[in-house]
Parts: structure tokens; C-alpha cells; sequence
């Protein structure tokens, strides 16, 4: 196999780009810990949207968020509240420098999650008949092939073609930051886009669709599905039993 079986349908790739948008946006919750809840949330929106609705929540878990429990996860989130804390002006300035870059590295990442993830279900990786720590293991692994390819993918060519479709960031941001807060006081877990928010939402959305259909990009997701299947190759051998 050349590449990954994992051409999404437009409405898959329109709710990408719209979980990209607000997990990017999501950087800017100015209360620490919770910006990164937030961005977990939205990440766990678009697997979760991805997936079977047959397949158990905790499964597929470790597809967009750490599962090592709150023994590793809470106290690594009480060691750094203070270093966030400290952190925060700076934070703020960033958010104003670097906002175009952010919001177009965090859009990658999720489009390219979201292949995975359907290359995943095209091939069988992903079951919903397996038993949940099988399923779970396979997540697991399938996160890792996804997090390895990425470290030594340079996304710069996909993020600076992101960052001319965005339009004009601070309004982009402004609505999504909207959108999210309207989710956090609503409880809900999927966010809903309304009014003059939606329409600029969507807006990006469409200039970016157009964008991921040029031949460059095509040939840049031939190269990064090139490593993910490696990776992807690599752990299935570490797990098979040894005669």
C-alpha cells in the first residue's frame, strides 16, 4: 500500500477544519488548565465524529488525549499550574505574535489526525467488535504512528497555505473564542455554531477546502502517509509474538 485509505467526505472534512479552528482558538482561554481541557475537548468532538458511535468512549480515548490516569496526568497538571501561572503575560503577548501560525499548525493537526483515524477504520485497525483493551491498545498504537509521523513531518508548507486561507485571524479567533464559551456554559460535547460566528466560521472553512485540494498538498499527504504507514508497520511487528 502507497498511501492511506483515507479520503474524507466533505462533510468529514468541513467539521475538521471547523475542530481545528476552535482548537487553535482554544490556546487563548485565558485561564490556565482550562484552555488545555478545552483543546481536549475539541479533540475529542472530532474523533469521537470520526468513529462508530458503537465503539466505547474509553477506547478510543487515547486517540486525543493522554490515558495514563490521574496519577500522571493530575500531577503534571498541579506541577505546571504554577509555571502557567507565571507564564501567562507571556502567553498573552505570544497569542497576539504568533496567533496565524498557531491557528494554521493546529489545523494540520487535526486534518492529518483525522486521516489516521479513517485510514484506521478503512483497513480494520479500528473495531468495534474487538474487545475494549484490544481496542484500546490499538488506539493507542495508532496515536503513536500519528505523533511520530508528525514529529518528523516540517508542516510549515501545509501551515502557510492554511494561514493564506485563514482571512483575517482576529476576527476568526473572535468567533471561535465565542463558540467555545457558549459550549463550556452550555455542558454540552459538541460545540454549535450560530449566528454571524457561524458565517465567519465557515467562511474560513470554505477558503480552506479549495486550498487542501491543490496538487502540492496532495503530494506533501502522500509523503507524511508514507511515515505514518512505516510507524504504523514498525509497532504491528513489536507486537507480534516471537516464535
Amino acid at each position: 500500500m502507497t498511501g492511506l485509505t483515507s479520503e474524507p467526505t466533505p462533510a468529514a472534512l468541513r467539521l475538521r477544519i471547523t475542530a481545528g479552528i476552535l482548537y487553535a482558538a482554544a490556546r487563548f482561554v485565558p485561564v490556565p488548565l482550562v484552555d488545555d481541557l478545552v483543546r481536549q475537548q475539541i479533540a475529542a468532538w472530532m474523533v469521537r465524529s470520526s468513529v462508530p458511535t458503537t465503539m466505547s468512549k474509553g477506547a478510543i480515548q487515547p486517540l486525543w488525549a493522554d490515558d495514563s490516569g490521574c496519577v500522571g496526568g493530575c500531577l503534571g497538571a498541579l506541577l505546571w499550574l504554577p509555571i502557567k501561572l507565571l507564564l501567562f503575560p507571556i502567553r498573552k503577548i505570544l497569542s497576539i505574535v504568533l496567533g496565524v501560525r498557531w491557528v494554521s499548525r493546529d489545523l494540520a493537526e487535526m486534518l492529518l489526525l483525522g486521516r489516521v483515524i479513517d485510514h484506521a477504520l478503512a483497513v480494520g485497525l479500528l473495531q468495534d467488535a474487538r474487545d475494549v483493551a484490544e481496542q484500546t491498545q490499538q488506539s493507542r498504537e495508532i496515536r503513536t504512528a500519528f505523533d511520530v509521523a508528525l514529529k518528523a513531518t516540517d508542516t510549515t508548507f501545509l501551515s502557510a497555505l492554511i494561514a493564506t486561507a485563514l482571512g483575517p485571524v482576529r476576527g476568526l479567533v473572535a468567533a471561535a473564542m465565542r463558540t467555545l464559551r457558549s459550549l463550556r456554559r452550555s455542558g454540552a460535547d459538541t460545540p454549535t455554531l450560530e449566528g454571524g460566528d457561524k458565517a465567519t466560521i465557515e467562511t474560513s472553512v470554505s477558503r480552506i477546502e479549495a486550498v487542501l485540494a491543490q496538487p502540492e498538498v496532495k503530494r506533501f499527504l502522500a509523503e507524511f502517509d508514507a511515515r505514518v504507514l512505516e510507524n504504523l508497520e514498525v509497532l504491528a511487528k513489536r507486537r507480534a509474538p516471537t516464535v
